[in-house]
């Protein structure tokens, strides 16, 4: 199995950071419930006693992007989802894409050629019974 290991990335603090913020809390006055992926030792401890042996490896994926606004149109399917998800309207939650834009293009500068390099921390597992 693989699941996604980059809940702790600039893009995911920083939407948390964004919803936090004094502009945007009161659009949340229930904590918004994000996707959640435990570290691999937890898996390991749930699937080891099934598994006569197991493979574990964690790989950091280096995607090339347009630029940072491929980053927010990644994630407004997936970790953005939640937020978005809990605005009332299209105004606010275009205002919250606007902003969280305008948060993460400084942890993802441009390249030379204006793509940005997005690390991707994905989590691989292998149980053999």
């Amino acid at each position: 199995m693989q699941v996604p290991g980059n809940l702790y990335a600039p893009a995911h603090h920083l939407m948390r950071e964004l919803a936090a913020s004094d502009g945007w809390r009161n659009d949340f006055p229930v904590p918004v419930r994000e996707w959640f992926v435990h570290d691999l030792p937890f898996y390991y401890d749930l699937l080891s006693p099934m598994a006569r042996r197991m493979d574990l490896w964690i790989t950091e994926y280096q995607h090339i992007l347009a630029g940072p606004e491929a980053i927010v149109e990644w994630y407004k399917g997936t970790g953005l989802r939640p937020f978005l998800d809990a605005l009332k309207t299209a105004e606010r939650k275009e205002q919250f894409l606007a902003d969280y834009l305008r948060l993460i293009t400084p942890a993802y500068p441009r390249q030379s050629d204006g793509h940005v390099i997005f690390p991707f921390r994905r989590l691989f597992m292998v149980a053999y019974a």
